[in-house]
């Protein structure tokens, strides 16, 4: 068993820390937001398959800052080779989900917030994507950190240190 070195909200707090840092990146979840939910009422669970920028944005706060070091270990069914390693039938494989997300033959800049990279994937990749990435008992977590995730972006006005006018919704 491995033990859990952050949660769900941890990931939230990471994601409006990277909007923070990326001013552009939190106006444009802001603008989202206002767009479909408007000023007029809180998120509900059924706004967020209208919003993909929030979610792409949860996605890449998942893949920079993931709360589970590893995914939960796998057998290997038969003898096979994955990226030119052979890994023979009956091994536990173990999967780095830090490594992972920060590899940079798989993220172009691995070290910059760009959730922009997950857009033209969200809909046909989630639930495949996440299920491995995130692990199988997670993949309902996403929603929950994006209700989170938007009313604090909708809510809140976020500034770095020192930073002066920045352009957010009233």
């Amino acid at each position: 068993m491995f033990a859990i070195i952050d949660n769900p909200s941890n990931a939230v707090e990471w994601a409006l820390a990277e909007m923070i840092n990326r001013p552009e990146v939190m106006q444009k979840a802001i603008d989202e937001l206002d767009m479909v939910v408007g000023k007029e009422r809180l998120v509900q669970e059924s706004d967020i398959s209208q919003l993909n920028y929030l979610k792409s944005c949860i996605r890449e706060a998942f893949r920079m800052h993931p709360y589970h070091p590893f995914n939960p270990p796998h057998v290997a069914m038969a003898d096979t080779t994955v990226a030119g390693y052979t890994i023979p039938k009956g091994s536990h494989v173990i999967l780095s989900r830090f490594g992972l997300g920060r590899n940079p033959k798989i993220w172009v800049e691995p070290l910059e917030f760009r959730p922009e990279r997950h857009l033209n994937h969200w809909e046909e990749g989630l639930s495949r994507d996440l299920t491995w990435y995130l692990g199988n008992n997670d993949v309902d977590c996403k929603d929950a950190a994006g209700i989170h995730l938007d009313e604090a972006s909708w809510h809140s006005q976020y500034r770095s240190p020192g930073e002066q006018n920045w352009p957010c919704a009233s």
